[in-house]
């Protein structure tokens, strides 16, 4: 009877186990349509675990996107759901369960960009490129992924912009007069060398 009932008790334990794991399941269907900036959408688009500015996702923004490496990203504008806009020009309007919406940014913005859509504990990043520079841009977004059967509501959007790394100049390094001095000594010797064995 003991068994039995430890039996039933590691079974209901595992099964309880498996819905919990299968509730933290995500399934993502994205598209390049996802994200909108006025009527471009985007040209590459990637989904990954975790909250884009704890991992620090501008520093591989170049390696997910298979992009130059000369590019040097940073975070432009956030607009967090609870705590709103931080004042660098994104803003946000979103339906009552902060899975679709609106956005907007006040200023230049040139491409490449990325704007990441993190809801839950994942987000999905979508690359803008190949696009003439935009002033106070609009678009729409979704939230394009599901965790176990729920479409999770929109915890931040984050605006990522580029410019390219300086370019190292390298100055040609002069020729020291002495060199321009000894190679005709040396080409000399040479000459001289050759009578001798001559």
């Amino acid at each position: 009877m003991n068994k039995v009932i430890l039996t039933l008790v590691a079974l209901i334990g595992f099964a309880s186990s498996s819905v919990a794991l299968a509730a933290s399941t995500y399934i993502a269907n994205l598209s390049s349509d996802d994200v909108t900036a006025l009527s471009y959408t985007a040209s590459q688009y990637d989904f990954t675990l975790g909250n884009d500015s704890q991992l620090n996702f501008q520093n591989d923004i170049n390696t997910v996107f298979n992009l130059n490496s000369s590019n040097i990203w940073t975070e432009a504008s956030k607009y967090d759901k609870d705590a709103g806009a931080d004042g660098n020009g994104l803003t946000v309007t979103a339906d009552e369960g902060w899975t679709s919406g609106a956005w907007s940014f006040i200023g230049e913005l040139s491409t490449p960009f990325v704007i990441v859509i993190k809801a839950s504990n994942a987000f999905s990043a979508y690359l803008f490129e190949n696009i003439p520079s935009l002033t106070n841009v609009s678009g729409s977004f979704e939230v394009a992924f599901v965790k176990g059967e729920n479409t999770p509501s929109l915890s931040h959007m984050t605006l990522y912009t580029t410019s390219n790394a300086p370019s190292v100049i390298i100055p040609p390094v002069p020729v020291p007069a002495a060199l321009w001095l000894f190679a005709p000594a040396l080409i000399g010797m040479l000459g001289f060398r050759r009578r001798k064995n001559a």
